[in-house]
């Protein structure tokens, strides 16, 4: 994923994050998102690809602009994400508050790897892998 995704030459958007979001959506073959706080990026995505649908479950992938306090729980309870969905959650480190939030997240039972790229941060939830915390800068 970081080599063949991330890392790779095709920048789609100047923000780091939109531009991680966009690749991810390419690299994992996402069709179906929810885009939470910034209606832009939706509008992004739509331009990217045409063929994406929003807000249809089960969800792939869930852009979040802000941490949203119980985000996960609720997700889960409502069964709206599947083994390979990905939420990806923008300015994880904006302040004391979003950091001890992103921190409560890593410790939650059914998000089993996390990522910390420091302006943004992905879960996953994908039940045959061991939980793992990884922080990358890019």
């Amino acid at each position: 994923y970081l080599t063949k995704c991330l890392y790779a030459e095709k920048i789609y958007h100047k923000s780091k994050t939109i531009d991680i979001l966009l690749k991810s959506i390419s690299y994992f073959e996402y069709s179906s998102l929810q885009i939470i706080g910034n209606e832009n990026v939706r509008e992004l995505v739509r331009r990217e690809f045409g063929d994406c649908e929003f807000d249809r479950h089960p969800i792939d992938l869930i852009f979040v602009e802000e941490i949203i306090p119980d985000l996960l729980s609720g997700l889960l309870s409502a069964e709206q994400i599947h083994d390979n969905s990905m939420v990806l959650i923008n300015h994880i480190h904006k302040n004391k508050n979003t950091t001890a939030q992103w921190n409560e997240i890593i410790k939650e039972e059914k998000a089993t790897v996390t990522i910390d790229f420091f302006h943004c941060g992905f879960v996953f939830f994908r039940q045959e892998q061991a939980k793992e915390h990884f922080r990358i800068r890019l």
